[in-house]
Parts: structure tokens; C-alpha cells; sequence
């Protein structure tokens, strides 16, 4: 008893002693509240160590963020804005960025309490959870309320002062049907690039975007390229000069010419290209058109993979487009005798070639047929209506 009042004097605590203390072992009470606890070195119980403790006391309760309505982003300190839903990853991001304090405690868990929409505020609740005496550790759960201010972006002050691009990209492709062109528009969107431009204008032969800065306008421009056969040019135009400070101030323009195939279309190789792709016939077909041209010889089903750095050395033109396809009824469809050479580039595994009787659609019900070689033999049966050029 003497050994034990040196460790727990018993002016501060009471020694409480059972009947099971041999099994459940030694129990103190707590020195401000009497209740029963397990010996800890505060000699406090969790209520009474959350009561004497705040933790979160260096952590502001209420934090201005700003939201420009121009362009409904938020501002990311320093200078970054960002696009943030109600109760996202990204508006949540945004508040804990802005508390102060919150690298001095760990953090449990966080949610969203529901605001009024018209109010300006977003509400958020926090469990924090900090160590303050050897082994003991305090959870505490609190409330921060962020005020919506309202600031417009640099580049919506840009937009009103008639002065709202830094850089603009020019997109065209020079065909009759841009379906390469459709494609890139909604890639665009999907990856919700589109959202860097500051505005967007529709031009005869493709698009012209804008940009607020340099940095976002050669963002999407080697985002295109990486996605589009294309080619890309830039050139910039001096606006004005500091000469105290020696600063320039340059306006950019980015042009990518996308090049003017698109799928499902017959094109003409030269000469040279043919050569270099193990003899495939000049005649092709457009299977696919990303960041290469895919095309398919439909009389042995070789097929060739064009990068942009080829297509615009040695350019090749549409011979017929899309628009230009009629539908044909199947009637026949027989094997093909291929012959094979040796040195014969890339087969295709996933079309075969055959021989095919079809006839127009216009055409059902007289005796007119025509007899063609089709590299779609593993994909056609008897009765099925196909897309042709005639």
C-alpha cells in the first residue's frame, strides 16, 4: 500500500479494490469527477480530458472563400480557380485548405451540413483527434462555416474589358464532312477540356478558341495532337513594351490543321507510301482515324497504320466520302481466293475477304446485281444490308 501511495497519492484519486480485481486488475476513479476509470497517467476520464483540452482551438471557425460568378469557379489560393460542385472532392479539398491549424491535430472525419442555396454558406463538420498527455488522446467534433464572397477571375476581368484572350487556338480541317472534326469536339468536351477556353467561337471551316492565358491554349493544343492525326503552327504578335521594366507583353496563336480523312472513306496512296508499307494496294480504305490513320486493303485485308509525321510528308486525298455511300442488299456471298506474297505487310485478324453479290436497295426486284470483293466476309450473311460505294 505504501509503494502504491507514492505512484497515486491519495489525495488526488481512491484506489477502488473488488472482489474480481484479481481478474478485471486495479481501477483509480477520476480526480475531478469520481468516476470509476482504468489507471491512466492523466488520472482523468475522457470527458473530463475532452473538457479540459480543446484542440481545435488554434482552428478558425469561420473562412472566407471567394466564387467568381462570371465563370462559376472558385479561387484556389494563390491564383488557381477551379471548378467545385456542391459537397464534391474538390469544393471539400478547397475547404480544408483554407483552415489554418489543421497539420497540428489528425484529422477522423469530415461531412457536409446541408445550407440554404440562397445562403452564401457551406457548412462543414469535423472529428479531429490529438494526443495530449503519453498515450492519451482527445476526439473532439466541431463545426466551420465558410462565407462565399464574391470576386471575379483575371480572366472575366479580361472578358469585360474587351481585352479576354492571352492566346487563341484555331482548329479546321478542310472536308466537306468533319466527322475527325465531330470526334474532336466531343473528346473535347468529355474530358471537359473545352473548359479552359474563356469563350468559344464557331468559324467556317472549323473553331476558334480562346484562352486567357498561354499555358492553357498549348494545353489543349498538345492534348489534340496527342489524340488527332494532325500538324500544329504558332506565331505571336508583340502588344505592347515595358521599357522600365523591360517586360513584353505578346498575344499567341496556336493553328492545328487536322488532316482531311476521315473514316469509312477511299483514299488514294502514293506511290512511295505504297512502297514503304510492304506493297499495299494504292486503294484503301479508312477503317479508323485518332492519332493515326488506320486503312485496310479490302482486296486482301492488309492493313497500314499512318502517323502524322508520313501523312504530311507524303499527303493523300479522299477519293469518295461518306456521304457519297449507298446502301446494297446482300444476295451472295462467296469465299475469295487471296493470293499471298511474301513480304506482305500486317493481315488484319479481324476481317476476312470474300466475293459478295448485293444489289441496290432501289434496285430490289429486278434482275440488276453486281459482283464486288469485300474485306468484311467474317460480318456478312445472306439478307443483311450493307454500305457501299457504287
Amino acid at each position: 500500500m505504501e509503494q502504491l501511495e507514492d505512484h497515486f497519492p491519495l489525495e488526488d484519486c481512491s484506489i477502488i479494490t473488488t472482489a474480481s480485481d484479481s481478474n478485471a486488475g486495479l481501477r483509480i476513479v477520476c480526480c475531478v469527477c469520481g468516476v470509476s476509470i482504468q489507471p491512466n497517467p492523466s488520472y482523468r476520464c475522457k470527458p473530463c480530458l475532452e473538457q479540459e483540452y480543446d484542440i481545435h482551438s488554434d482552428i478558425p471557425k469561420e473562412v472566407t472563400i471567394y466564387f467568381c460568378r462570371g465563370c462559376d469557379r472558385f479561387l484556389e489560393p494563390p491564383s488557381q480557380w477551379i471548378i467545385a460542385t456542391p459537397e464534391s472532392k474538390e469544393m471539400l479539398s478547397l475547404c480544408l485548405k483554407k483552415l489554418r491549424g489543421l497539420d497540428k491535430v489528425h484529422l477522423v472525419s469530415t461531412k457536409f451540413i446541408q445550407t440554404e442555396a440562397h445562403s452564401r454558406r457551406i457548412k462543414l463538420n469535423l472529428v479531429v483527434e490529438k494526443e495530449v498527455i503519453a498515450g492519451e488522446k482527445v476526439t473532439q467534433s466541431f463545426d466551420v462555416e465558410y462565407i462565399v464572397g464574391h470576386q471575379f477571375c483575371w480572366d472575366c476581368h479580361r472578358v469585360e474589358a474587351k481585352d479576354f484572350w492571352k492566346a487563341t487556338l484555331q482548329i479546321r480541317q478542310k472536308v466537306s464532312h468533319k466527322r475527325t472534326y465531330y470526334y474532336l469536339e466531343q473528346l473535347l468536351l468529355k474530358q471537359k477540356i473545352a473548359s479552359l477556353a474563356s469563350s468559344v467561337k464557331n468559324v467556317s471551316g472549323g473553331l476558334d478558341m480562346f484562352f486567357g492565358s498561354d499555358r492553357d491554349a498549348k494545353k489543349v493544343t498538345e492534348y489534340i495532337c496527342s489524340n488527332v492525326i494532325c500538324r500544329s503552327s504558332t506565331a505571336k504578335k508583340l502588344i505592347s513594351h515595358d521599357m522600365k521594366s523591360n517586360v513584353y507583353n505578346y498575344k499567341f496563336t496556336y493553328c492545328v490543321e487536322i488532316a482531311p480523312i476521315c473514316k469509312d472513306s477511299i483514299v488514294l496512296l502514293p506511290p512511295e507510301l505504297s512502297r514503304n508499307y510492304a506493297g499495299i494496294s494504292r486503294f484503301c480504305i479508312v477503317k479508323r482515324v485518332a492519332k493515326n490513320i488506320m486503312l485496310i486493303d479490302p482486296n486482301t485485308a492488309q492493313i497500314a497504320h499512318v502517323n502524322s509525321l508520313q501523312f504530311f510528308k507524303r499527303p493523300f486525298k479522299e477519293l469518295c466520302g461518306a456521304k457519297q455511300l449507298t446502301k446494297f442488299l446482300v444476295m451472295d456471298t462467296e469465299e475469295s481466293d487471296v493470293r499471298f506474297f511474301s513480304g506482305q505487310g500486317e493481315l488484319s485478324e479481324k476481317y476476312t475477304v470474300c466475293d459478295v453479290w448485293v444489289q441496290r436497295i432501289s434496285e430490289i426486284g429486278t434482275d440488276k446485281q453486281m459482283f464486288c470483293r469485300t474485306h468484311l466476309g467474317a460480318h456478312l450473311a445472306i439478307g443483311d444490308i450493307v454500305m457501299g460505294y457504287d
